[in-house]
């Protein structure tokens, strides 16, 4: 009941899998758990009395993912979502490094949720390119805070930033688990259905063979039903063309060859 209760959840978040890829379900399932994170990232920020602004910009992407997951969900845009989605994800979280505590907060990891998720729904094609962005723009961030760490907000208090850390580390977590399981789920699900077509294929390949030899069958009885009535047939037709090879030169008369024709033809009729 409650494993039902679950698939009939995540199909109504990512979509059928009739009408949607897989990558197109993943990332459907991604903005309703962005979403999420970002929600409870707001709850900590107020806890822990982070700069408003960053809430100002975590609820300014939180619109922007939900208008995302609109088109893809509903209006079955995934393309073009992703790259607004990957754009609006580099930006949030490049000013949530600066406002939450840089290489002391929580950001990094959620850098790395984000790594998992750039790897499980972008094309095969593109995934090293967005991986080594991804790498990059971590990259800078740190040599950005190194350089200029006066831009960074720092926690006001240590009890802040272990209360930040601990509780967007769960939520990360979480959100992590979420995704895997709907990536296993959806995988198990392809799986199952390629199993199925496999013994669809399979059962028709038995039934072509089947057929073939049925007909490999009827050809071999015709083949032999042929070759029996040439066999009946040979001895009379010799008959007939040895007759009619008399008659043309002058051997026999007329009445020699009518009687003849009907010895020949009473075999015929017997054979």
């Amino acid at each position: 009941m409650l494993s039902r209760f679950f698939n009939q959840f995540f199909n109504a978040i990512s979509g059928e899998s009739r009408r949607f890829s897989l990558e197109n379900r993943i990332f459907n399932i991604t903005c309703i758990v962005t979403i999420l994170i970002a929600f409870g990232g707001i709850v900590l920020n107020v806890i822990n009395g982070i700069d408003y602004r960053l809430n100002i910009v975590i609820i300014i992407a939180e619109c922007g993912l939900l208008i995302l997951y609109y088109f893809s969900r509903f209006k079955q845009r995934f393309e073009s979502t992703l790259i607004t989605f990957l754009i609006i994800c580099y930006i949030s979280l490049g000013l949530g490094w600066f406002y939450n505590g840089g290489v002391d907060g929580p950001v990094i990891y959620i850098i790395t949720f984000f790594l998992i998720v750039f790897i499980s729904i972008i094309n095969v094609k593109y995934q090293y390119f967005w991986i080594a962005t991804c790498i990059a723009f971590t990259l800078c961030l740190f040599l950005l805070e190194y350089l200029h760490p006066e831009l960074v907000a720092p926690y006001y208090s240590r009890k802040a930033r272990f209360l930040d850390l601990a509780g967007s580390y769960i939520i990360v977590i979480v959100s992590i688990l979420t995704i895997v399981l709907a990536i296993k789920r959806n995988y198990e699900y392809e799986r199952k259905k390629a199993e199925i077509q496999r013994e669809e294929i399979t059962h028709q390949n038995k039934l072509i063979s089947k057929q073939y030899k049925n007909r490999e069958n009827q050809d071999l009885i015709k083949i032999k039903v042929f070759s029996i009535i040439s066999h009946d047939l040979r001895g009379p037709l010799t008959s007939l063309q040895g007759l009619l090879n008399l008659f043309n030169d002058r051997l026999i008369e007329v009445d020699e060859f009518k009687e003849l024709s009907m010895e020949v033809t009473e075999r015929v009729r017997h054979n």
